[in-house]
């Protein structure tokens, strides 16, 4: 009779200690969202439907993708400067910069590669 105790109170003591573990995973996908995914934590600061105009001088297109690859639109300079642009043109070519210029969506590449002119 002992024996079964055991193996009941061990067996409980096994499942208790995966539920413990499964509430810790849980909580750490729920609070860090590693998978950038905001369906997952409704809690999440990214807003994915925004319809205002966050910038003057974006489309509603351009400010999109943008904020697909997660840069902060309202954050964005509203003039470029002749020293900015200067890079734009070296980092993606004086076409593109033109093309973008005009009404073109950057794409995601382009993004990570002129990030550092904003800086300037």
């Amino acid at each position: 009779m002992k024996t079964i105790f055991k193996i009941l109170w061990n067996a409980l003591a096994v499942i208790g200690l995966m539920a413990v573990i499964g509430v810790f995973i849980l909580a750490y996908f729920w609070f860090t969202n590693p998978f950038w995914q905001s369906v997952f934590n409704p809690f999440s600061s990214q807003q994915e439907n925004v319809s205002e105009d966050q910038h003057p001088a974006l489309s509603a297109e351009q400010e999109s993708a943008l904020q697909s690859v997660g840069v902060d639109v309202s954050a964005l300079p509203n003039e470029i400067t002749p020293g900015m642009e200067n890079c734009f043109v070296q980092k993606i070519g004086q076409k593109r910069v033109d093309e973008i210029k005009a009404g073109s969506n950057p794409t995601p590449l382009e993004i990570i590669k002129s990030r550092d002119c904003l800086n300037q």
